[in-house]
C-alpha cells in the first residue's frame, strides 16, 4: 500500500506538477503591425467618471465578454476642440475651465451613450456622446464651449 502511495506521489510530482513548456501559436510568427486592425471596444452605454477637459472624458462600464469587471476608457468627443487647460495663455486656461466646468455639470456621474465609436490618433476612443437625447458634442458647440475640429491643424483662437 505504501509502495502504491509512493509511486503515485512521484507520478504527481513528475507529471502533473512539472512546468508546462510554453508554445505560442504559430500564426504569431508572421504577424506584422500593418496586418492588424485597431481594437475598438464595443461600448454603447457608460458612466462618466471623470471630465478631463471640455473635449475629453473618462467613462466606465462592463465589457460584455469580460464578466463583472469594470473598465474605464478615455473618450474624446468627436468633431470638437475645447480650450486647453495646460495652455501658456492665461485667457485660454480660463475658457478651458469654463468649458470643463459646464461639461462636468451636464454629464459627470451620469450615464451616457456613445455612438460612432472609433479610435483617434492618440489611442483614445473618439465618439459622439449623448446624454438622454442631447448630443453633447453639439451642445458644447452651440454654447461656444468648443469649436469645430475634424483633424489636421488646429484653428488659432484669440482668447483676449
Amino acid at each position: 500500500m505504501y509502495l502504491l502511495y509512493f509511486c503515485f506521489s512521484i507520478f504527481v510530482a513528475e507529471v502533473l506538477c512539472r512546468p508546462r513548456y510554453f508554445r505560442p501559436p504559430k500564426y504569431l510568427d508572421t504577424i506584422k503591425y500593418d496586418d492588424c486592425a485597431r481594437f475598438i471596444p464595443e461600448i454603447r452605454y457608460a458612466k462618466v467618471v471623470k471630465v478631463y477637459d471640455g473635449d475629453t472624458i473618462t467613462v466606465a462600464c462592463k465589457y460584455p465578454i469580460r464578466g463583472k469587471q469594470l473598465y474605464r476608457f478615455s473618450v474624446r468627443l468627436a468633431g470638437i476642440d475645447a480650450p486647453e487647460l495646460n495652455s501658456n495663455n492665461s485667457n485660454e486656461r480660463i475658457h478651458a475651465n469654463v468649458s470643463r466646468t459646464n461639461l462636468q455639470g451636464l454629464i459627470f456621474n451620469e450615464t451616457v451613450s456613445l455612438e460612432n465609436v472609433r479610435i483617434e490618433k492618440y489611442g483614445r476612443l473618439l465618439a459622439d456622446v449623448y446624454f438622454h437625447d442631447l448630443h453633447v458634442n453639439a451642445w458644447l458647440l452651440d454654447n461656444e464651449y468648443a469649436i469645430p475640429y475634424y483633424g489636421g491643424k488646429k484653428q488659432k483662437i484669440d482668447y483676449e
